[in-house]
């Protein structure tokens, strides 16, 4: 079953996967496409999951889950795992190099590897007014609450 993630409860699972270039239209067609097969057979414990796919600022694959009050199953989980790993293959982008970070300044997306971003804003050459997207969210309620964040106090610094 397909929601919007704000449709889903606070409690539910996310995962974020982020490209380090933009995800063009063609690309997010094909993982849309993709997505729904994927949502419409996934299950855990033998129950449909309620879940959603979105791709957000053209650099964000999210997939969340809310299991009802029950956990997600390893078949589950690995479902999820290889709806990703088949869209990186049909789309020819990365989505799982967790060293990536994107973050937007003066309205521009950026990417950058961990280690250097981590280095511009203790410098101080990410300007202060920045928004730093933190991928290890876990939750729908840490991605309403902590997905965006400033450089002076994101999980970077």
């Amino acid at each position: 079953m397909k929601l919007n993630i704000k449709e889903l409860n606070g409690e539910a699972k996310i995962w974020v996967y982020t490209s380090s270039v933009k995800i063009n239209e063609l690309q997010q067609k094909k993982i849309l496409n993709l997505a729904d097969h994927f949502l419409s057979n996934w299950e855990s414990h033998g129950k449909s999951v309620i879940g959603t796919v979105e791709i957000i600022e053209d650099h964000f694959v999210i997939i969340a889950a809310d299991p009802k009050g029950d956990t997600l199953c390893g078949r589950a989980v690995d479902a999820n795992v290889r709806f990703v790993k088949e869209a990186q293959q049909v789309t020819g982008l990365n989505l799982t190099d967790r060293m990536v970070v994107v973050y937007k300044q003066n309205g521009e997306m950026l990417s950058s590897n961990f280690n250097t971003l981590k280095k511009e804003i203790q410098s101080g050459r990410v300007d202060a007014d920045s928004v730093i997207y933190n991928p290890l969210v876990n939750s729908v309620e840490e991605f309403n609450t902590s997905f965006e964040q400033q450089p002076s106090n994101c999980w970077l610094a």
